[in-house]
């Protein structure tokens, strides 16, 4: 079992030759978050009219249809007048969500698509930005990852590597060339040409080391990958309305159902309407509406080492990566101990990039690898440093290439 080690020394590297490496906002293709009070009023909207074609027909045809409906037998004038209060119910219904479907048309939801179990994922075939946290365009590819088309079944002689992460390893405000899983074959490609490697990036931003499990379980296996990489920690330390384990529903049922109602658009407004309006300041606010820990310490430690469990079952090598950040917490580090505990517990090697970043390379510089987020919040790495990850990951796989490349 190969113990735990924390890679080569990681030093400024200029970018791989020929990349683009410009960052630039792109106004074009801007996809808008939903207005709370476009969704009110929408509905007001639609309710007002049914309520005008309710009192015409009270005034014209309903008289009519009453004396009718006296002449029937009981049961059959009470069935009549359910059906067509559920014709009318489902017929608002049906009007709201066509003009839901094409009033959000444009809307960034579409960067996204709903999962009943992962909540959340990214949306195959999007081509786009998405301006709330970075306006760098992307392009998600037929299976769902972001980067280029991929085969389901691994080309003759590769080697696959599977990446599960966050946005860090997403690569927000990057572009699909920018970052460190596009650079990554080539980097590998430099210390040892024989390799033929396929890395698919199935990160997807604000997802903690719960979903990246699941998504391990139901989707990565099924891509016969021979090295699997996770990189998780700031979101993991998020505090939220509810545990992330509270979140995933295991009821065939429940799980069924979410699918159904997260095909709706007019659900889907209506969700963020409620998210929207509960995270909109006032006192619940203020009382800690987001005070629970999303995945509790010793939750994210039995996600890991179910991880590396999964690992040895299925015979694949994994790395526990800790993706560099511009700066960290007290909670943060107490996370990233973990991380590295489990690795050494369960001989899953591990790359301490963060230590390493702010060990080896000067302030002045770090401070250039991290794009600023005028918003605040996490700082996600430029396309320098996308390279300067993908620099040292492949430095480690080839420093160990008797462990993954036998």
């Amino acid at each position: 079992m190969l113990p735990l080690a924390l890679g080569p020394p990681v030093r400024y590297i200029a970018p791989p030759s020929g990349s683009t490496v410009t960052w630039e906002a792109q106004p074009e293709n801007y996809y808008a978050d939903p207005d709370p009070a476009f969704i009110v009023w929408s509905i007001a909207a639609l309710l007002l009219i049914f309520a005008g074609l309710w009192i015409i027909y009270r005034r014209t045809v309903g008289p009519r249809a009453e004396a009718l409906l006296d002449r029937c037998r009981p049961a059959v004038a009470l069935l009549l007048r359910i059906s067509g209060t559920c014709a009318v119910v489902l017929s608002f219904f049906a009007i709201l969500e066509l003009f839901m479907a094409c009033a959000m048309h444009r809307m960034y939801d579409y960067a996204f698509a709903p999962d009943p179990i992962l909540q959340w994922k990214m949306r195959p075939g999007f081509a786009g930005v998405y301006p709330p946290i970075g306006a760098a365009p992307m392009a998600i590819n037929s299976l769902g990852y972001r980067g280029a088309e991929c085969a389901r079944e691994k080309a003759p002689g590769a080697v696959r590597i599977f990446i599960l992460g966050d946005s860090f390893s997403f690569g927000l405000k990057v572009r699909n060339d920018e970052i460190y899983a596009h650079f990554l074959p080539g980097e590998l490609a430099k210390g040892d040409r024989s390799l033929k490697v396929e890395v698919i990036n199935g990160a997807v931003p604000g997802y903690c080391s719960l979903q990246a499990l699941t998504r391990l379980r139901r989707e990565a296996w099924r891509l016969s990958p021979d090295i699997v990489i996770l990189g998780f920690l700031v979101n993991d330390t998020m505090k939220s309305f509810a545990p992330e384990r509270e979140l995933v529903p295991t009821s065939p049922l429940v799980i069924t159902l979410k699918d159904a109602l997260y095909r709706s658009r007019t659900f889907i407004a209506l969700k963020k309407l409620a998210v929207q309006m509960r995270r909109g300041g006032g006192p619940h606010k203020a009382q800690g509406y987001l005070s629970i820990d999303r995945v509790s310490p010793g939750e994210y430690r039995e996600n890991l080492e179910r991880f590396a469990a999964e690992l040895e079952a299925h015979r694949v090598k994994g790395l526990f990566l800790d993706v560099p950040n511009i700066e960290t917490t007290v909670v943060q580090e107490r996370y990233r101990a973990i991380f590295l505990d489990v690795a050494r517990a369960k001989g899953v090697p591990a790359l301490d990039l963060y230590h390493l970043w702010h060990r080896e390379i000067p302030p002045a510089k770090l401070d250039t690898l991290f794009v600023i987020d005028p918003g605040g919040g996490n700082r996600h790495p430029t396309p320098e440093g996308h390279a300067l990850i993908a620099r040292a990951l492949a430095g480690f796989l080839l420093e160990h290439r008797g462990y993954y490349f036998p």
